[in-house]
C-alpha cells in the first residue's frame, strides 16, 4: 500500500486516468483500451493500475494458451482421474446440490441434458466451477446463503459470450491482418460506450454490436489442425440477458444473435459468412473475475487481494473454455466429431485432424492490435 500511494492518481479508474492524460481525445482511449473485455467491461469501475500492470504485461510478453486447443488440458485432467481411481462423466446436467456438515456425505444430483435419467452421486467434498450465482439456486436456502454471502461485497465480474467459427478458408483471406484484432462497433463514439454492449444482448439484434475480441488461430502455430480454420469472437455479456428456464427460447434466441454477429463480421470481411462452416456459439461466460481490478468507492479506493478466478456460468464437471486468453477446446471438439460424421468433410477438400496430440505444450505469440487511430 505504501508503494501504491507513491504512484500518481492511484485511486483513480481507467476513465479518469485517461481523461486526466488525453482530455476528450476519445480515439486514442479507445485504442489504448480496445480490448477491454479481457479485464472488465466498463472503464468507469476498472482501476488503472491493475490495467496498465495487466496490459503492459500482455503487450509486452503476449498471450499463452495450450497449444493444440485447451481440450488437450482437460482430456489430461480426465485421464488423470482416471489412472487414480476416478470416474468423469460427460454430458450431463447438475440439478442439484447438497452440500452437509463435516462427516456426512453431501450429494450431487446430475440429469441427462433433457433432464431424464436423473442420477444421484454421494461426496465427502464438491468442487465448482460455475460462478456463485448459478450454484446457488441447485443447493438448499442455508447452504446457499453462506456461498453468496462473502460475493455481495463485490461487483460481478464480467461476463463474455464466445462464438467459435469454422472456416473453409483462412481468414486472412478476407482481410484478417494479425492473430488478435479488436472490432469497436461504429456508435461507439467514447470508451465510456463500452459498458453498453453488456446489455444489448438482454434483447433482440438490431443494427448495434457489442465491442468484439477476435482471435485467428491460424495466423500463428497454434497446433489447431485445419481445415475447418478457427475463429474465436468474444464480446462482454450479462448473466441477466439470458434465461434458460425456456431452453427452446433460449436456443432460439442464441441463434439468431449467432445470425446477427456472423452477418456483422460479414459486412466488416466481404465473404466470411459464405465461408463458415462449423459454429458454436456459447452465453454467460465468466472471466477475470477479480476484485482488485474494481474501484470500490468507500472512503476512497479499498483494494482487495482476491484471486483472480475463471468461471462458467453454468455447472460443469470438466470444462475447456479459453475466452480471449486461450482456445475454446470444446468447439473445436465438436468441430472434430461433425468431421468424423461427414457433416463438414463434404464441403472441404482435405483434412488433416488425425494429427497426433501426445503431448501438451505451451505457446506464447506476441498479439497486435487493429485501430484505425
Amino acid at each position: 500500500m505504501k508503494l501504491l500511494s507513491a504512484v500518481p492518481d492511484w485511486r483513480l479508474s481507467l476513465s479518469q486516468k485517461l481523461t486526466r492524460v488525453f482530455g476528450d481525445n476519445e480515439a486514442v482511449k479507445c485504442a489504448l483500451a480496445a480490448n477491454l473485455s479481457y479485464y472488465h467491461d466498463d472503464p468507469a469501475t476498472l482501476w488503472w493500475v491493475f490495467f496498465a500492470i495487466a496490459q503492459g504485461s500482455y503487450l509486452l510478453s503476449g498471450g499463452r494458451y495450450v497449444q493444440g486447443g485447451s481440450q488437450r488440458l482437460s482430456s489430461a485432467l480426465a485421464r488423470a482421474i482416471k489412472v487414480a481411481g476416478g470416474e468423469v462423466l460427460v454430458r450431463r446436467v447438475v440439478s442439484g446440490i447438497t452440500p452437509v456438515l463435516q462427516g456426512d456425505s453431501s450429494t450431487v444430483t446430475h440429469t441427462a441434458r433433457d433432464g431424464t435419467d436423473a442420477q444421484v452421486v454421494e461426496c465427502v467434498r464438491i468442487v465448482g466451477n460455475a460462478a456463485p450465482a448459478a450454484l446457488a439456486p441447485l443447493m438448499p436456502a442455508a447452504a446457499a446463503e453462506k456461498l453468496t454471502e462473502n460475493d455481495r461485497r463485490y461487483m460481478p465480474s464480467i461476463s463474455l459470450f464466445a462464438l467459435t467459427l469454422g472456416l473453409s478458408k483462412p481468414p486472412r483471406e478476407f482481410g484478417f491482418s494479425a492473430y488478435s484484432t479488436q472490432l469497436l462497433p461504429p456508435e461507439m463514439a467514447r470508451l465510456s460506450d463500452y459498458a453498453q454492449g453488456t446489455a444489448l444482448m438482454a434483447e433482440e439484434p438490431g443494427k448495434q454490436m457489442p465491442p468484439m475480441s477476435i482471435v485467428d488461430y491460424a495466423a500463428i502455430d497454434s497446433g489447431v489442425p485445419a481445415p475447418p480454420y478457427v475463429l474465436l469472437i468474444c464480446g462482454p455479456d450479462q448473466l441477466s440477458n439470458w434465461d434458460s428456464s425456456d431452453m427452446d427460447a433460449y436456443r432460439e434466441k442464441r441463434g439468431r444473435w449467432q445470425q446477427a454477429i456472423v452477418g456483422y463480421l460479414s459486412s466488416v470481411y466481404p465473404g466470411l459468412a459464405d465461408a463458415v462452416v462449423a459454429s458454436s456459439f456459447n452465453t454467460e461466460y465468466r472471466a477475470v473475475g477479480a476484485a482488485i481490478s474494481q474501484c470500490a468507492r468507500r472512503r476512497g479506493l479499498r483494494v482487495c487481494t482476491d484471486t483472480a478466478t475463471l468461471d462458467l456460468a453454468r455447472p460443469g464437471a470438466l470444462a475447456a473454455h479459453g475466452g480471449a486468453w486461450g482456445l475454446s477446446g470444446v468447439s473445436l471438439c465438436g468441430f472434430r466429431r461433425l468431421f468424423r460424421r461427414g457433416s463438414i468433410r463434404r464441403r472441404l477438400r482435405r483434412h488433416d485432424f488425425a494429427r497426433g496430440l501426445n503431448s501438451i505444450s505451451v505457446q506464447t505469440e506476441a498479439q497486435r492490435f487493429r485501430s484505425d487511430e
